[in-house]
């Protein structure tokens, strides 16, 4: 559909579909907590035991913003960011974690594979308490987290997109970050982008809403 790069879209750009143009809103989403700095992407209903990724940030809080694509007859996340820094990513790597070897990868293997129609960020800390309270609780209670992103779930199907910020003392220090995953189930990527001194500034997962290319500047 597209031929640019990605780059930061701003609130009320457009962007030359086929036949029409397609309106960019920006929302926040609220703020991330990464107690140790290890970011997990993944669905959070169906894979909370995705492996974080094989990089950290400084531990702390940080703002997530969501890219929504209006096409008319359907508005859908196209991109989450976690913003690590203010100043925007001139380098962007495929984010990978410590397990996978890519050597082996075909370009379609990439990213995390979405099943609930839901996609999140969360601290490794915040994953393990997550597991811990899942298999307490188990399949035949009431499950208050799983419960929260389904409705999450819910309000997208009415609405096309939906997002929440989910805290809950199971939890502890961390907090999830979920959104509709574009247009549902797929396979998505996340990039990890740095400055020019090779410090990180952004985390962006990919729902295949827009097809605009993650430019490589090497290695850093």
């Amino acid at each position: 559909m597209f031929a640019k790069i990605y780059r930061e879209l701003e609130d009320g750009a457009t962007l030359a579909a086929l036949g029409y143009d397609i309106l960019i809103k920006r929302r926040s989403a609220g703020q991330i907590h990464l107690p140790t700095g290890q970011v997990v992407a993944c669905d959070p209903l169906t894979h909370p035991e995705t492996e974080p990724f094989d990089f950290e940030v400084p531990p702390g809080t940080y703002p997530v913003r969501l890219c929504i694509a209006d096409m008319r007859d359907e508005i859908v996340v196209a991109y989450a960011i976690i913003e690590i820094a203010p100043e925007p990513a001139s380098r962007w790597k495929i984010a990978t974690v410590p397990s996978e070897d890519t050597s082996l990868w075909s370009r379609d293997e990439y990213g995390f594979t979405g099943v609930s129609s839901l996609g999140g960020f969360m601290d490794a800390q915040t994953a393990a308490r997550l597991i811990e309270y899942n298999a307490l609780v188990g399949p035949d209670e009431d499950n208050e987290v799983e419960r929260s992103m389904e409705s999450t779930i819910r309000r997208a199907q009415k609405r096309d997109h939906a997002w929440a910020n989910i805290e809950h003392l199971c939890l502890g220090d961390g907090n999830l970050i979920v959104c509709s995953s574009g247009y549902g189930e797929g396979c998505f990527r996340t990039y990890v982008g740095r400055n020019d001194v090779g410090e990180i500034t952004r985390i962006v997962t990919d729902f295949q809403v827009l097809d605009l290319r993650f430019p490589s500047f090497g290695s850093l």
